[in-house]
């Protein structure tokens, strides 16, 4: 029987097939979210790459490593272009050829090589093992096939093993051009929103992690699949290595690692989880999630205190010295007052869930301060949102430019500065908490 996910969100990372993937899930009645979270970039018109295939004909290596089939088939069209793809493979005729996995190995027999061994598990310390197990390759030159010039620490192996290694760059991984719809999907995972999302390549998972930690995110996406709220299904185990370091316990990946049984199994798992429990997750997730309204307050009010005194506590908790306030609690009441300042709270109903400040420190600027967002609300937006906010207020005190200081630990806080176009600047104040300082023209 079919299996129906009416009802069911899933969010496809993938670049290469990704809408072949979202289809199969359409026709199973799901709402796909397609968010590339990597680019992959044709190294095949580089100079390097023609010279070191050049240089692999000249002189052909007892060795060759094929990781990966798109990797392997890219390289030899590009010396089919060159009119050196016969002679390149006469080359490697001549070399024992081993392969990561099936793809490569099929890419290798489709241009007529032998492959005399693949690693089961279609992971490269599978290959380096192997490698360092044959007797000649102490003194053997081997070609490497590389699917990441960036991230391809095998390679450090094997040059401490053989003789020679060349590396042969057909292609790298880096994050997509449009990040938004990849920061959408890390808030979107961290608030519940979607039942599953699914990995081709090792780089989908790190670039998404690496977005979610920029977006104060992480720790959300991180739970959310932990408690079964989302299900992380990836090609294979080595795609889903990174998910791992994570935290994450719960990626499931299918048997052959394919495509298609990544798809089937995605399907098989989130109709065993029952037809009401995406409803229920999205009704718990949102009570958090109704929208914010902004209100200038008098800084000395309670609830003002109140918003300020959680912002000191997380400071005190996320610093390895702690954090001291001081006269901080009252000293800038007065500066965060009009006329020169203003303090706003952000509430969600009757709850203030964020905080900040402006004041003025000199002629046409202003400075952001005591900003401050609630933990369990994070993910929303609701920083982008108090930050523009705060902004208006600046540019409305008459500011022509804007300054922030910052910790180093607060690392959501610098990427969200740098997004909202802030550029950093040399100190500017006294501040003993303060490690980086930021500005930005206001329109």
């Amino acid at each position: 029987m079919a299996v129906d996910l009416t009802g069911r969100t899933v969010a496809v990372t993938a670049e290469r097939r990704a809408e072949e993937q979202a289809e199969l899930f359409r026709k199973r009645g799901a709402e796909v979210v397609v968010a590339t979270t990597v680019h992959t970039v044709d190294l095949t018109g580089d100079a390097a790459l023609r010279a070191t295939t050049e240089a692999v004909i000249a002189d052909p290596p007892d060795w060759v490593v094929a990781t990966t089939g798109f990797g392997m088939r890219l390289w030899f069209e590009a010396a089919d272009a060159w009119d050196l793809g016969d002679p390149l493979i006469r080359a490697l005729g001549t070399s024992k050829v081993v392969a990561r996995g099936p793809k490569a190995q099929s890419a290798c027999r489709q241009r007529g090589l032998d492959v005399m061994w693949r690693a089961p598990g279609e992971s490269m310390p599978e290959v380096v093992a192997w490698l360092g197990a044959q007797d000649a390759i102490a003194g053997a030159s081997v070609v490497v096939q590389l699917f990441d010039p960036e991230d391809h620490p095998s390679t450090a192996e094997l040059v401490a093993m053989a003789a020679q290694v060349t590396e042969v760059p057909v292609y790298r991984w880096r994050r997509p051009d449009d990040e938004d719809p990849v920061r959408d999907l890390a808030h979107r995972i961290a608030r519940r929103d979607v039942d599953a999302v699914t990995f081709t390549s090792q780089p989908a998972v790190r670039f998404l992690l690496e977005v979610a930690a920029e977006e104060g995110v992480l720790d959300g996406l991180v739970a959310a699949c932990n408690d079964g709220a989302v299900l992380p299904v990836c090609v294979g185990p080595v795609c889903a290595e990174p998910i791992a370091a994570a935290g994450i316990r719960t990626a499931v990946w299918p048997d052959p690692y394919r495509l298609v049984p990544m798809v089937k199994l995605a399907e098989e798992r989130l109709a065993a989880l029952g037809d009401d429990s995406s409803a229920i997750r999205r009704d718990e997730s949102s009570t958090n999630r109704s929208p914010a309204s902004f209100e200038v307050v008098d800084p000395q009010s309670a609830d003002a205190r109140a918003a300020m005194a959680a912002y000191f506590d997380e400071l005190d908790a996320r610093f390895p010295t702690g954090f001291d306030p001081g006269d901080a609690r009252t000293g800038d009441d007065a500066a965060l007052a009009p006329p020169g300042g203003a303090f706003v709270l952000a509430r969600q109903g009757d709850r203030v869930v964020a905080c900040g400040g402006v004041q003025t420190i000199g002629d046409d600027m202003g400075e952001i301060k005591r900003m401050w967002v609630a933990g369990d609300v994070r993910g929303q937006g609701l920083g982008r949102k108090l930050l523009a906010e705060l902004e208006a207020r600046s540019a409305a005190l008459g500011h022509r430019l804007v300054r922030l200081d910052t910790n180093g630990e607060l690392t959501e806080a610098i990427a969200l500065y740098e997004r909202s176009g802030y550029v950093e600047v040399e100190r500017y104040n006294d501040n003993p908490y303060a490690q980086r300082f930021f500005e930005k023209p206001l329109p």
